[in-house]
Parts: structure tokens; sequence; C-alpha cells
């Protein structure tokens, strides 16, 4: 962001990040915890732009006021396809998942309580 390179702890906080700092460009590198591959795309003020693979999924966790980074963030992650989230989620109840681009209007709505 703004030619910096920044981490995030998880896939949300990717879409975020950007849109609480106001940065008109994102770009996003991301490694699938199943598939191992790597996942790209742009995160920008309207949504995401350039995914790649067009595959890729978001896993989502609840929230329950625990310690966010191993209730939320180590299990928020995106993923090459459909197929490698659902074996990401394996038997946790709690997680779904949606096409990545999806998450942005998550991000969008999280975005409002900063």
């Amino acid at each position: 962001m703004s030619g910096r390179r920044v981490y995030a702890w998880c896939a949300e906080d990717t879409m975020l990040f950007p849109i609480v700092m106001g940065q008109q460009r994102a770009e996003v590198i991301a490694v699938c915890p199943v598939t191992r591959r790597i996942i790209t795309l742009t995160v920008t003020p309207t949504g995401v732009e350039d995914l790649d693979p067009p595959t890729a999924q978001m896993t989502l966790a609840p929230i329950h006021g625990r310690d966010i980074r191993e209730e939320f963030c180590d299990r928020v992650v995106f993923t090459a396809d459909a197929a490698a989230a659902e074996a990401f989620i394996g038997d946790d109840q709690e997680l779904v998942y949606m096409p990545a681009h999806e998450g942005f209007g998550v991000a969008r709505s999280l975005s409002e309580m900063f």
C-alpha cells in the first residue's frame, strides 16, 4: 500500500485495511494453505480486481471475543478453489466460505465500525 509492503494476519484484513486506510489500490499475494497455490488480487475502493485464480475462495469465521488471532485470523484464509476451502474447513462447523471477491462486501461492512 502506498508503495510499501504491508503484512496482514488474515484474508479479510487484506481487504479491510485498504478501505480503512483510504488506499486507492492494494496488491495482495497469498498462498492457499491446502494446495500451496499462489493467489493474487488487487483491492480497490470499489472491490476486487485481477483475482487469480478466478476460482479463489475466502473462508470466514465468527469472533467469540477470545483471542482474535486464534479464533478469527488463523481461520480466515484465501484458498485456490471451493474444494480447497472445503478441505481447509474440514469438520469446523463454524467456518463458511465464499468467492474471494464477495469478501470485499464483508470488509466494507466491517469498515463502517472504524
